[in-house]
């Protein structure tokens, strides 16, 4: 088998689990969990909706974080999905 290097490098953890952190707008945030994202280079891709909150709060204040839990709370996350 040979290496190969690709550009841009892609980071893809198989179907993670997440979540995904956005600002309300009023000092509180919204966790939503999330089984699609990877990221292309310095871009990170998402699969998501946008008629929930956190779509409308990327319309208005467009940065969020992405969260990967540890093995031990991969579970809990991965029930509100």
């Amino acid at each position: 088998m040979t290496h190969l290097t690709i550009e841009p490098s892609i980071l893809y953890a198989g179907t993670p689990v997440a979540l995904l952190t956005t600002d309300n707008g009023d000092g509180t945030f919204n966790l939503a969990p999330m089984s699609s994202a990877w990221a292309l280079g310095d871009v990170v891709v998402l699969g998501l909706g946008e008629e929930g909150r956190t779509g409308t709060n990327l319309r208005s204040r467009p940065e969020l974080v992405v969260n990967y839990p540890s093995p031990a709370q991969w579970e809990a996350v991965a029930l509100s999905i």
